[in-house]
């Protein structure tokens, strides 16, 4: 009995090696915000969640010291390697917001972004506190703990491998994340780009005007007004950056596991 309950418990801490790498680099929870008595728990509770259904045979802390270490160092980065491509997907907003930024003129207007120990643009900051209430109120953060539960079953414990074509996912992942960027700051960016073209059409045909003094009002102007129309739009895209996120953690766990 008392060989069981130690087994266990020896599993029960690599599960947790890896919840706790996943809540470190995974988006929101890994906040600044967050007390890290709250992640700590957190990793801990969804290690004792996931542990009565994982069957692995793990080295013994006690007889097996080396093996169990390097084990528990491998369980971590798989947990940190899950919560990066969560990240990474939700960095999609940042590339959105500073594209915008910049074309409106606020990339120097940079405030402190909520959630993030880092500076960023108004519109960064915009765009990152709202697709974040959105996903917390989709339930995005219960689908975060789905998928680093559902990893215990695609990836076995001290037994996954990094695929052979490593860079070419990455590549994949990267491209996706510029598109669903730029996609999420087109119509604030397209209405911008025009009234460029508009004030530069008009600075040759009217000379005498000061164009550069017009149009900065007048780009504020027709940004804010494209990102209140375009704001159906926006939750869209959100809502299908939500189902890029989760099925890429899927695709990795898959390829990871082998």
């Amino acid at each position: 009995m008392a060989n069981d309950v130690l087994a266990h418990f020896n599993l029960y801490l690599l599960m947790a090696a890896r919840t706790s790498g996943f809540i470190l680099a995974a988006p929101i929870l890994s906040s600044v915000y967050w007390p890290n008595f709250a992640k700590v728990a957190l990793a801990l509770a969804l290690a004792a969640f996931a542990v009565p259904s994982v069957h692995a045979t793990v080295p013994d802390l006690s007889n097996e010291p080396g093996a169990f270490l390097v084990d528990f160092a491998l369980e971590a980065v798989v947990g940190v390697l899950l919560g990066f491509v969560a990240t990474w997907i939700f960095n999609t907003i940042n590339i959105a917001g500073q594209l915008v930024d910049l074309q409106i003129g606020m990339a120097v207007a940079d405030l402190a972004m909520p959630g993030f120990a880092q500076q960023a643009g108004v519109f960064t900051s915009v765009y990152s506190v709202w697709f974040s209430l959105l996903f917390i109120g989709m339930g995005g953060l219960g689908g975060l703990a789905s998928a680093v539960m559902e990893s215990f079953r695609l990836i076995p414990i001290a037994d996954w491998h990094l695929p052979t074509d490593w860079m070419a996912l990455c590549a994949q992942t990267m491209a996706t994340v510029m598109l669903m960027g730029v996609d999420v700051a087109l119509p604030v960016f397209a209405s911008l780009f025009l009234c460029d073209v508009t004030f530069a059409l008009l600075s040759r045909a009217v000379p005498q005007m000061n164009a550069f003094v017009v149009e900065l009002p007048a780009k504020l102007f027709v940004g804010l007004a494209s990102f209140a129309v375009a704001m159906p739009i926006t939750v869209a895209l959100f809502r299908q950056l939500f189902n890029v996120m989760f099925l890429d953690l899927q695709s990795v766990m898959r390829l990871v596991g082998g």
